[in-house]
């Protein structure tokens, strides 16, 4: 099981590679933000708060990110930047603060997988989606049913290529 997962696992963040264009989109929405000393907020659901805290919190935050949670939707203007992480796009506490957003016109992006139901997701209102396209977990168990479902592993795989990527533009503009 462990060899199967280690190859799915490895699978999943070389897939993430191939949507190279999908990030450097991603980073030049947020570093529209940073680069003019305005500010990103993260808003992470569930497992997927490992994002938050690493980006908030890690050893190489980058500058001028917050946590939604500690700051509050009132302290966010057009200036600033959301990213919504949740396991399914489908999360209905995610949609309904992804409406919010749209509503007042904030751009934001999501780290997600992208479910069937795009009418009903934060696709519709996403200005970008990193689709992390993990629909089940990566081994198949003894009884057919299918374990080891590392959303938040493959979250922060895709958030280190994209606070890669701000760091790069940044530097480049800087």
């Amino acid at each position: 099981m462990l060899r199967i997962f280690t190859t799915q696992v490895t699978g999943a963040t070389k897939a993430l590679l191939h949507k190279e264009e999908d990030i450097e989109d991603a980073a030049r929405l947020l570093c529209q933000a940073l680069a003019s000393d305005d500010h990103v907020y993260i808003a992470a659901f569930g497992e997927m708060k490992a994002i938050e805290a690493e980006a908030v919190h890690g050893h190489e935050a980058l500058p001028n990110v917050h946590s939604l949670d500690e700051y509050g939707l009132d302290s966010v203007t057009e200036r600033d930047r959301v990213v919504l992480a949740t396991r399914f796009s489908h999360d209905e506490e995610a949609v309904q603060l992804a409406r919010k957003l749209a509503r007042r016109g904030i751009p934001f992006l999501s780290i997600t997988t992208i479910t069937d139901n795009d009418e009903a997701s934060l696709v519709s209102y996403s200005d970008q989606t990193l689709d992390l396209n993990l629909h089940q977990g990566l081994v198949p168990d003894e009884d057919g049913t299918r374990v080891g479902y590392p959303a938040s592993l493959l979250g922060l795989h895709a958030y280190f290529l994209l606070a890669l990527t701000v760091r790069e533009i940044l530097a480049e503009v800087g």
